[in-house]
């Protein structure tokens, strides 16, 4: 069973505060050992009983972006599933759209599949002004990274880079909600970077990136394809219904 790294650093929070709380009660008589002992197991105990506490989806809407295919499309029927108001969103919803049929097909009632391109502010602005409609409040925002366990040389830069924008991001959206009670978690998909192919040693360093750019995306939509997504469908319903949810969750699938 994998265990969220944050967890384990609010465990052993609770142990120091333990410690502390066993020095002063040793003060009182009580041996430092036992109450410390003690102490742990209980607060350990009521914070995992809430780590598995769940909230009601009756009730509870959730817009699930990039829905055509992927992780987005089978997040939107599995959160249906559960009982959630789903706003599925897809680049294409007419009658040649596959997948936003299948959504219809597949969806109940409570399900809407809404038109939108990211590229279109109109959409945009179509989108927001269907859901804000039919809910009086938003409640959690989930967002999507990447995280590679190996990376060459020239991508190393750019992952930091773009890691650390997105890191900036989630934490500046999380202050600036929290007074609204919206909470803010990121999915973090850890995948293993794929092998950087042969390139001529003697080709100019910028053609080296680009080729080898083109063979990680080729890679990745392959995988993407392939790949069962159902292990981070459940991160996200995880950071959905947990009613103390994590500022990450992980899965570790290819992507």
């Amino acid at each position: 069973m994998y265990i969220n790294p944050e967890r384990i650093e609010h465990v052993v929070s609770l142990g120091i505060a333990c410690m502390v709380a066993a020095h002063v009660l040793r003060l009182c008589g009580i041996p430092w050992t036992y109450a410390f002992y003690v102490l742990w197991s209980l607060t350990v105990l009521i914070y995992w009983r809430n780590a598995r506490a769940k909230v009601s989806t009756v009730g509870k809407a959730v817009l699930v972006t990039g829905c055509d295919s992927g992780i987005g499309l089978s997040l939107a029927l599995r959160l249906d599933q559960l009982g959630f108001r789903v706003f599925a969103c897809c680049a294409h919803v007419d009658e040649r759209s596959a997948s936003a049929q299948a959504l219809r097909r597949n969806g109940s009632q409570r399900f809407h599949v809404l038109q939108l391109n990211f590229n279109d502010d109109l959409q945009i602005f179509e989108v927001f002004a269907r859901v804000t409609q039919l809910l009086a409040r938003d409640g959690r925002i989930l967002t999507i990274g990447r995280t590679c366990e190996r990376t060459t040389c020239h991508e190393t830069q750019h992952y930091l880079i773009s890691k650390a924008i997105f890191d900036a991001y989630d934490k500046l959206l999380r202050q600036q909600l929290k007074h609204r009670g919206v909470k803010v978690c990121r999915i973090e998909l850890l995948s293993p970077n794929t092998s950087e192919p042969q390139l001529d040693p003697s080709a100019p360093t910028r053609g080296k990136a680009n080729a080898n750019s083109r063979y990680i995306f080729a890679d990745v939509v392959r995988n993407r394809g392939e790949s069962d997504v159902s292990e981070a469908v459940e991160a996200h319903v995880k950071a959905l219904t947990d009613a103390f949810p994590l500022n990450k969750y992980f899965s570790s699938i290819p992507y």
